[in-house]
């Protein structure tokens, strides 16, 4: 994990979100569900990490999506923020996986996949208030 933080992208489609599933592999949260994003690197500033990361992990051009907001960050409890993207979709985009997930899905507030740490569903649900 780099030392200048983490970002991340949530993708919205209506009322559904993008999750994927982080693979055993992972030194963070395996086996959890969570968004495409990752270490921010030192050229980089938290947007533009967010959407490397993204098309890193799932293939999907950021060209694809519309910004909506910056959702600020998520504490993660001693380690470094995680900046947190809010982009929309006009459709149930595939992603193609690396070797960070197993598995991703459209998911609804009310059928959340488990596990999922309480601040990624906190954000999530910040999204909707």
């Amino acid at each position: 994990m780099s030392r200048n933080g983490a970002a991340g992208v949530i993708i919205r489609y209506e009322d559904e979100f993008l999750l994927m599933k982080r693979s055993l592999e992972v030194d963070n949260y395996p086996n959890t569900w969570s968004i495409p994003g990752g270490g921010i690197e030192d050229n980089e500033i938290p947007c533009q990490a967010a959407i490397r990361e993204l098309f890193e992990e799932t293939q999907i051009d950021s060209n694809e999506l519309e910004f909506e907001d910056y959702l600020g960050t998520i504490d993660r409890k001693g380690k470094e923020a995680f900046h947190i993207f809010l982009w929309s979709s006009n459709s149930k985009l595939t992603p193609i996986l690396d070797f960070e997930h197993t598995e991703y899905g459209w998911y609804k507030l009310s059928k959340l996949p488990e596990p999922m740490t309480s601040e990624m569903i906190e954000k999530l649900y910040e999204i909707v208030a």
